[in-house]
C-alpha cells in the first residue's frame, strides 16, 4: 500500500475518534525478571517489563505470580478498610496483568483475585454497579468451582437484563443511541477488568449491533425527525456511530495487541471499499516482520494515539516486542503513557527511545516538557507509588545528561536539574519520606549554585526545606535557609509577594526559636510588603488575602485577619483556600463563627470531593472544640453522610462522631500517614470529651509518626506548644 493511503487511514482514524467512546520481550530482561524480588520500588519497572513479554514467553507466569503476590499482600488491609472504589482499583490492577489468552480453556486464573471479586460481586450488586458485577461474576465462575454454575447463571442474567433494558426492539433512533451508548460504557469497563476472548467478542458485537440497529431505524417509514436540540444531538451521534462503529469494534481487539482479531472483525463486514477497507489493509500490512510491517504498525498506532491512547498502548507494546530496536515504539509508549498519566512508564520509555536514537533535540525537549508538565500539574507529588516517582526522577536526570552530551551548545531545555530535584523532594515529602525529601531539597540547592543565573527553584527549595526543618525541630536551620532565600531575591517590587512569604516563614522560625521580638519584626515587614502590592486577578488577590490573614493573626489583629480570610474565601471559595483558613483557625485563635462561614462558602462555591468534605468538616469541628463551641450542625450532617460511604475518610468521620474509637481506626490505618491522622483526630475527640491528658498523648503520638509533610503533623505540633495543652514540646 502507498504511504499516502496509510496517511489517509491515520487521518481518518484521528478524525473518527473525535467524539465517541469511553474510555515484552526477553531482551528487556526476561530471565532477570524471574530472579528479581518485587517491592514497592521495583513493582512499576517489573510490571512494565512483564507487559512487554510475549504471551508464550516461558518466564511470564512466574513473573506474574511475583507481581500478584506483591499486590495480594495488600488485599486483606484493603478489604478490611471497606473502601469499594479502592477494592475495585486493586482488582483492576491485578486483572490488568492478564492477557486475553490467559482466560483460555485449561488456564487457571490466579487465586488472589477471588476475595476481591467476591466482595465486588456482593457490594457492587447493592450499588447497581453493573460492569463490576459482570466482571466479578465471570471471574468467580472460573475461580469458585463449587458455585461455578450459579455464578455463570447470574452473569448471564445481569448481561441479558442490561441489554434488554437499554436496547429493546424500537425504531426510535434517539432511544437507540442513548441506550446503546450506555451499554457500550458498561461493557468497556467490563472488558477492562476481564479481557477474555468472550467479553471482547461481545463488546465488539455490541458496537456492530448498535450500528445495524441505528442504520435500520433511520431507514424505516416511522423515522421521527428531530424536534429539539437534544434530538439533534442524538441524531448527530447516530451519524458518528454509523461511521465509527467498525473502527471501535476493531479497537476492542487492538487495545490488547490482537491484530488478527481486529482483522477478522473487519473482514466479517464484507466491505470491499472505503475507509474501513483501507484500515483493514493497513492492519494486514502491519502483520509483516519487515520494515513495511513496522511502518504500518507505527502508522496505525499513531492514528489511535489522540482519541484512544489505550489502543495505541496495546499496538505499541506489540511493536516493541516485534521490533525491539525501533525507537518509534518506545517513543509511542512514552507519549501514550503520558496521556494516560502513567508517570513511571512515561519516564522509562522516553529514556529507552532516546538511548536507541538520540539524534533529535526535539524529542529530548518533548520528554523534558512531559516531565515539566507533570511537575506543573502535581502529577509527581500526587503519584501514590513512590517507586514510580523515583523511576521518573532517575529517567529525567538521565535525559537531561544525555541532552547535554548530544547537544552541548543547545540553549537550556524545558527542565533543569534544580527544578527536577525540587519536584522529587515534594513527592518524597508527600509520601512521608522526610530524609529522602531533605536530600532532594539539598540537591536542588546545590545544583542551583552551579547555574549561571538564579533558578526559581533555588528560592523555593530553601523555603520548603526550611519548613521541613522547622517541623523537625530545627528552627536555627530554618532561619539560615530563609535568610539565604531572602538574599537571593532581587530588590525590585516584582519579588515582594515572594519576599512576604519568606518573611512570614522567618517569623515562624523566630517564634519557635523563642525570639518573639524578631518574629514580630518579620511579620510586620511581611505585612508591609503584602499591603503594597498592585491589584491583580481574583485568584491572585485571594492568595494574597490568605497570606495577609495569616500574618495579621500572628500579629494578634484578629479583626483584620478575619476580614482578610473572608475576602479570600469570597474571591476564590475553593477547598484548598478553605483548608488554609481552617488549619490556621485550629492552631491560632480559634473562631467558630468564621470557620462555619468558610466551610459553608467552600461547599457552595465549587464542587468538592467526598474526601475534602470530610477533612473540612473535621477541621470545623476542631475549631469549635478549641473555641469551646458546640458541634456544628452542618458539619455533623456532612460527617454523618460521609461515615456511611466506607473507606478511610469514612472511618475518620465515624471517629469524630464517636462511633469508632482510636484503637479501631488505628487498626485499619495503612502506613504512618493514616496513623498520623488517626492520632490527631482522636486528640480532638478527647478534647471534646474533656480529657486534655488523653488529647496530649494522642497529639504526641501524631508527631511521633514523623510525617512532617502532613497537615495533621503541623497542627499537632502547634497545639502541643499551646498553653491549653501544657506548653511547648
Amino acid at each position: 500500500m502507498r504511504l499516502s493511503d496509510r496517511s489517509r487511514v491515520v487521518l481518518w482514524i484521528g478524525l473518527a475518534l473525535g467524539g465517541l467512546g469511553c474510555g515484552g520481550s526477553t531482551q528487556h530482561g526476561g530471565t532477570t525478571l524471574v530472579e528479581r524480588s518485587v517491592d514497592d520500588e521495583s513493582y512499576a519497572e517489573i510490571r512494565r517489563r512483564y507487559l512487554e513479554l510475549a504471551t508464550d514467553d516461558p518466564t511470564r507466569e512466574t513473573v506474574r505470580a511475583h507481581l500478584l503476590a506483591h499486590l495480594g499482600a495488600r488485599s486483606d488491609a484493603v478489604l478490611r478498610g471497606g473502601d469499594y472504589d479502592e477494592i475495585v482499583a486493586l482488582l483492576g490492577e491485578m486483572t490488568a496483568l492478564l492477557a486475553s489468552e490467559d482466560f483460555g480453556p485449561g488456564r487457571a486464573l490466579p487465586a488472589e483475585l477471588r476475595p476481591l471479586a467476591e466482595h465486588v460481586a456482593v457490594h457492587g450488586a447493592r450499588r447497581g454497579d453493573e460492569p463490576r458485577v459482570l466482571a466479578s461474576e465471570l471471574l468467580l465462575s472460573w475461580l469458585d468451582a463449587e458455585h461455578a454454575e450459579a455464578h455463570r447463571a447470574e452473569y448471564e442474567r445481569v448481561s441479558a437484563w442490561g441489554r434488554e433494558a437499554r436496547m429493546p426492539p424500537t425504531d426510535d433512533v434517539m432511544a437507540l443511541v442513548e441506550g446503546g451508548m450506555g451499554l457500550v460504557h458498561v461493557w468497556e469497563e467490563h472488558a477492562r477488568l476481564t479481557p477474555s476472548p468472550e467479553v471482547l467478542g461481545r463488546l465488539s458485537g455490541i458496537y456492530l449491533g448498535l450500528r445495524e440497529a441505528v442504520r435500520g431505524s433511520t431507514l424505516t417509514e416511522g423515522f421521527r425527525p428531530p424536534r429539539s436540540l437534544g434530538d439533534m444531538q442524538h441524531l448527530e451521534m447516530a451519524a458518528v456511530i454509523m461511521q465509527r462503529a467498525p473502527l471501535e469494534a476493531a479497537a476492542v481487539f487492538l487495545a490488547h495487541g490482537d491484530l488478527e482479531g481486529a482483522i477478522a472483525q473487519l473482514e466479517s463486514l464484507g466491505e470491499r471499499g472505503g475507509d474501513v477497507w483501507r484500515v483493514r489493509r493497513v492492519l494486514e500490512e502491519a502483520r509483516g516482520q519487515d520494515t513495511r510491517g513496522a511502518e504500518a504498525l507505527s502508522q496505525i498506532a499513531n492514528g489511535f494515539a489522540e482519541g484512544r491512547p489505550d489502543v495505541a498502548l496495546g499496538l505499541c507494546r506489540q511493536g516493541l516486542r516485534r521490533f525491539p530496536h525501533d525507537a518509534r515504539f518506545p517513543l509511542c509508549l512514552a507519549r501514550t503513557s503520558s496521556a494516560l498519566g502513567q508517570v513511571g512508564d512515561t519516564a522509562d520509555y522516553y529514556v529507552t527511545a532516546l538511548r536507541m536514537d538520540g539524534g533529535d533535540l526535539e524529542v529530548f525537549d518533548e520528554a523534558l516538557e512531559a516531565f515539566a508538565d507533570m511537575i506543573t500539574h502535581g502529577a509527581l507529588a500526587d503519584a501514590h507509588d513512590v517507586g514510580q516517582v523515583r523511576t521518573a526522577g532517575h529517567a529525567a536526570h538521565e535525559i537531561i545528561a544525555l541532552r547535554a552530551e548530544h547537544f552541548p551548545r543547545a540553549e537550556a531545555g524545558p527542565l533543569d536539574q534544580p527544578t527536577l530535584h525540587l519536584a522529587l523532594a515534594r513527592a518524597e515529602l508527600a509520601s512521608g519520606h522526610a530524609a529522602d525529601a531533605r536530600r532532594e531539597f539539598a540537591e536542588s540547592i546545590a545544583e542551583a549554585r552551579r547555574m549561571p543565573e538564579t533558578s526559581p527553584a533555588a528560592i523555593d527549595a530553601r523555603q520548603e526545606l526550611a519548613a521541613l526543618e522547622l517541623r523537625a525541630g530545627s528552627p536555627e536551620a530554618a532561619r539560615t535557609l530563609l535568610g539565604e532565600a531572602l538574599d537571593l531575591l532581587s530588590q525590585g517590587r516584582e519579588g515582594d509577594e515572594t519576599r512576604a512569604r519568606l518573611l512570614t516563614g522567618l517569623g515562624d522560625a523566630h517564634r519557635v526559636a523563642g525570639d518573639g521580638a524578631a518574629a514580630q519584626r518579620a511579620y510586620h515587614d511581611a505585612l508591609a510588603r503584602l499591603e503594597g502590592l498592585d491589584e491583580a486577578r481574583a485568584e491572585v488577590e485571594a492568595r494574597r488575602a490568605l497570606a495577609r490573614g495569616v500574618v495579621l493573626r500572628r500579629l494578634g489583629d484578629r479583626d483584620r485577619s478575619r476580614a482578610a480570610f473572608e475576602a479570600a474565601i469570597t474571591l476564590a471559595p475553593t477547598p484548598e483556600n478553605a483548608a488554609v483558613v481552617l488549619q490556621h483557625l485550629v492552631t491560632d485563635a480559634p473562631d467558630a463563627e468564621l470557620a462555619e462561614l468558610v466551610f459553608r462558602r467552600a461547599r457552595v462555591g465549587s464542587p468538592i470531593s467526598h474526601a475534602w468534605k470530610v477533612y473540612l468538616a473535621l477541621w470545623v469541628e476542631a475549631v469549635r472544640v478549641l473555641s469551646q463551641a458546640p458541634t456544628s450542625e452542618e458539619g455533623e450532617r456532612v460527617l454523618a453522610a460521609e461515615s456511611a460511604r466506607g473507606g478511610w475518610q469514612a472511618r475518620l468521620a465515624s471517629l469524630a462522631r464517636g462511633e469508632l474509637d482510636e484503637g479501631s481506626v488505628l487498626a485499619a490505618a495503612e502506613g504512618s500517614s493514616e496513623r498520623c491522622e488517626a492520632h490527631f483526630y482522636s486528640a480532638i475527640r478527647a478534647l471534646r470529651a474533656g480529657d486534655p491528658a488523653a488529647a496530649r498523648r494522642a497529639l504526641e503520638a501524631s508527631v511521633d509518626t514523623g510525617m512532617v509533610g502532613r497537615d495533621e503533623f503541623g497542627m499537632a505540633q502547634e497545639l502541643l506548644r499551646s498553653a491549653e495543652l501544657g506548653g511547648a514540646r
